[in-house]
């Protein structure tokens, strides 16, 4: 009966706070609240009032809802439907349905010491919906331990096919500028949400590389109006919003209510645990000093007031106390802060700090965690004992030892000259190395709900931004790329002596580029951050046309010709050449075509040493070039010219004939061979006779006969086993012309 009456209060409690809310929990959403919460009675809930559904859901692992990390998602959404009922949605078995078929489209997957972490999109029709990317924390059996981001159950029913052409798009921007220089970049196609309605649009950047502006459009595929022109130029602020009916969802904390179970407590340290009631005597107090206080190798825990606490005589790992003391708090710091910075050791560097020291008090007027370079203390404010505290949340108390690290190390998040976004960048790192170690993306959720921040936020990159939402961002960015090898300790060795104040965003960004070697990672890191409004992307290399080949006729001119790449953005091709015996390619060619005719060179058949190569590259509207095609040569069209080419003659047996043959030819048989073939040339009058063996790059690899021979049929052999598998050319040539002759070894 008691807990009846806590649990109605409770409720009261929170309807009578969302009263004032935008879109709270309806009747329907709190009792699903409430039956999820009687199987998983430790989970916590922040609600979006923007949307009217959970802007995330974490706890212990669930049941196990499927075998695979997509029948698992898919299980759990249907299992918790009625939560993302909307009230312009009134169709409750539409959600469930749209729920069952979420047409979630994967993006990545990311590890962590709990599970995985695999983000979605939602799309309809294979394109995206804008703000949908969601997050689920996953383990190996498919139990659920974490969910965030947005999902829309309403059924949407929009044209897909643009009435607005791209075209159309960027000239009416174009125009909404009214200046010249500026080309397109990024051209996206999605779905604009906006309470129930849907709109399809179109999405990209004008951009000026000479005076360095940068607008953002977003244009309705529709109708073609302008929804949103932004200035992307980092540190701007400026904004022109043309229509006020489609505008971006900014989520912010003043958006979100924060819900805790009211079957339990919620104790976000290791280990994990539904109650704060565990004995500390349980774990391991590492590093622990003989004074008989929390006074180790590296933490010195004491209160402000009160005696400190003490283990039994004898047994050092004894500190079993009530949670609601500060003696708890003292057991429950030195512990995290001996185990984060041993990781720190361990995995990153080894510099020779004292112990620190960690106040511990209780102050309802000031409430708040902190590092103070000055004393070299960490404060751990609290307020009533029946509170929660923050040296009871792990990754407060590791994201706090960060700060202390980053003081060490050069960062100087006190100077005067500090922007917010610089420091939101020191936020952000102590963020995401709480979070790397201990698999937690949230924190502040259990010390202090109305500020809590979350490394799952998508959001995007504004200078207008506070210090905590530069940093929740921030670490966003950080946790989409911590899956490339090397990231963490490159992410670390960059935070020494950071102090760029100004446009902190884009200087970490460059310092991460410069320590990785390799290019596509260099890549991913530019495209991460632009995809997230923080710079441009990177000009990645458009692919090089394929099936390149060559043609022409003797005295002829040579054309080449190629199957152009599927990208819309190629501008046109260039094409070098190179003669046989000259060291590099010399461009010779520019087209947007798709095939060059070289007047310059003419077709004859002369001896190897003469032959011409070519290859093309493709150029994009950025300027980008491509890697170089395969490539072609003349001596291709020698080849496919048929002069007395029999290689494609089969079972041809060679017969030596007494009468002198009146053209000069030559075969082998058998053709395909392995590894040995004959050759069978004939001359009709006697000459010198040179038979040489080519790849199909031009390069001599063997002579196989070099002197006179008279009028008649002749045989030779080849032995090709020292060669691979593929096709040659065999070249003969005499006083008065020459033959060539494609073969196959096939081993």
């Amino acid at each position: 009966m008691k807990r009846s009456i806590i649990v109605l209060t409770l409720w009261l409690l929170f309807l009578s706070t969302m009263l004032h809310a935008q879109i709270p929990p309806d009747s329907s959403q709190l009792a699903s609240l409430n039956k999820f919460w009687q199987e998983h009675p430790d989970w916590y809930v922040c609600w979006d009032k923007t949307t009217g559904t959970p802007a995330s859901m974490y706890g212990t692992k669930t049941k196990s809802f499927g075998k695979t990390p997509e029948s698992a998602i898919q299980n759990f959404l249907i299992y918790v439907n009625k939560l993302f009922e909307r009230k312009y949605n009134s169709k409750a078995e539409q959600v469930k349905s749209n729920l069952q078929k979420p047409n979630l489209s994967f993006l990545s997957q990311r590890n962590s010491i709990n599970g995985n972490y695999y983000d979605y999109q939602q799309e309809y029709k294979n394109i995206p919906i804008n703000g949908t990317q969601c997050t689920f924390g996953v383990t190996e059996k498919g139990e659920i331990f974490y969910f965030s981001g947005t999902l829309f159950s309403e059924e949407i029913d929009i044209n897909t096919t643009p009435n607005v052409s791209f075209e159309s798009a960027i000239t009416t921007a174009a125009s909404n500028i009214g200046k010249i220089g500026f080309f397109q970049k990024n051209k996206k196609l999605y779905i604009l949400p906006n309470e129930g309605k849907f709109e399809l649009v179109w999405d990209f950047y004008l951009v000026n590389d000479q005076n360095g502006e940068s607008w953002k459009y977003i244009v309705s595929a529709s109708s073609g109006k302008i929804i949103s022109k932004i200035d992307t130029k980092i540190n701007s602020s400026k904004s022109d919003i043309k229509d006020n009916e489609l505008q971006f969802q900014v989520q912010n904390n003043e958006l979100l209510l924060n819900y805790q179970s009211p079957h339990g407590l919620i104790f976000n340290t290791y280990p994990q645990s539904s109650s704060l009631e565990f004995e500390t005597s349980l774990v391991q107090l590492p590093l622990l000093g003989s004074s008989g206080y929390l006074q180790g190798t590296y933490a010195n825990v004491y209160k402000t007031n009160g005696a400190r606490a003490t283990y039994i005589s004898g047994d050092p790992n004894n500190f079993t106390h009530s949670p609601y003391t500060q003696n708890f708090d003292e057991v429950n710091v030195y512990y995290h802060v001996s185990k984060f910075r041993q990781n720190f050791i361990n995995n990153y560097y080894t510099p020779g700090f004292n112990s620190i020291n960690v106040s511990i008090g209780w102050n309802e007027l000031e409430r708040k965690s902190y590092y103070d370079p000055g004393f070299d203390v960490i404060y751990f404010y609290n307020g009533v004992p029946t509170d929660p505290n923050f040296s009871r949340e792990a990754n407060v108390i590791y994201h706090e030892y960060v700060h202390k690290i980053q003081y060490d190390i050069g960062c100087e998040y006190l100077n005067f000259f500090a922007t917010n976004e610089y420091k939101g960048v020191l936020e952000g790192l102590a963020d995401y190395f709480a979070y790397s170690y201990s698999g937690v993306p949230n924190i502040l959720t259990y010390a202090l709900p109305s500020q809590a921040r979350s490394m799952n936020n998508h959001s995007s990159y504004s200078s207008t931004l506070g210090i905590y939402p530069f940093g929740q961002l921030f670490s966003h960015i950080l946790s989409h790329l911590q899956n490339i090898s090397g990231f963490q300790n490159v992410l670390f060795a960059q935070m020494n002596n950071f102090n760029s104040y100004n446009s902190a965003f884009l200087s970490y960004r460059d310092r991460l580029i410069n320590g990785f070697q390799d290019p596509s990672i260099k890549n991913t890191v530019q495209n991460t951050f632009a995809e997230h409004g923080v710079g441009d992307y990177a000009d990645n290399p458009p692919p090089p046309p394929t099936n390149v080949i060559i043609s022409g006729s003797y005295v002829g001119n040579p054309t080449i010709q190629w199957a152009p790449p599927n990208d819309p953005d190629i501008n046109h091709y260039k094409i070098y050449r190179k003669k046989y015996n000259e060291g590099s390619f010399t461009l010779v060619g520019l087209t947007s075509g798709a095939s060059f005719t070289d007047y310059n060179v003419t077709v004859q058949y002369d001896f190897m040493e003469d032959d011409i190569f070519y290859y093309i590259k493709t150029v994009d509207n950025n300027g980008n070039l491509s890697s170089e095609s395969n490539y072609v040569n003349v001596l291709n069209i020698w080849a496919s010219l048929n002069i007395e080419n029999v290689d494609e003659r089969e079972n041809i047996n060679v017969a030596f004939e007494e009468a002198n043959p009146t053209e000069l030819s030559i075969s082998n048989y058998p053709n395909p061979f392995n590894p040995v073939t004959t050759i069978s040339f004939s001359i009709p009058e006697e000459s010198n006779v040179l038979i040489r063996v080519y790849n199909v790059l031009g390069q001599k690899l063997e002579t196989i006969f070099d002197g006179k021979a008279l009028p008649g049929k002749h045989n030779t052999i080849w032995d090709g086993s020292k060669c691979s598998s593929g096709l040659y050319l065999i070249m003969l040539q005499t006083n008065s012309a020459i033959r060539t002759l494609k073969v196959m070894l096939a081993k």
